[in-house]
């Protein structure tokens, strides 16, 4: 066994969010895997209160659009959004929008973002 201080540091596959209970008002912590998540996003001016969205349910999450761009497989696709590349099935030239496999679901994608992620885009279907 070696040094605890020198173990490498594994990639987390659970994210821990919480979940508004209106009936108490109160949040509830969850577990919920990284690949069920379709993106992050924040609909305040200020990016402060931030969601991880799924296909069937979106929780708060303590972190900011900025850490969460760093994960591997997520980009940041407008000021708003950090998206699951795993989960993006085709784009919407007309809208400039990712669709996801499985939702109906959309994201903005933002001019200076596009272009950095122009590559990963056109390697997707285009949806019309």
């Amino acid at each position: 066994m070696g040094n605890p201080d020198n173990r490498e540091v594994e990639y987390i596959d659970r994210l821990l969010v919480f979940k508004w209970d209106e009936g108490t008002n109160e949040t509830i912590p969850k577990l919920i895997n990284m690949s069920d998540i379709l993106f992050f996003s924040t609909d305040d001016i200020n990016g402060t209160t931030i969601f991880a969205v799924t296909d069937k349910d979106q929780y708060l999450i303590r972190s900011s659009l900025k850490e969460l761009s760093q994960l591997p497989g997520f980009y940041k696709t407008d000021r708003s959004y950090v998206v699951n590349w795993s989960q993006a099935y085709s784009f919407d030239p007309t809208w400039n929008q990712l669709i996801f496999k499985s939702s109906d679901k959309k994201v903005n994608v933002a001019g200076s973002y596009f272009k950095a992620l122009k590559s990963k885009i056109l390697a997707l279907p285009t949806h019309l």
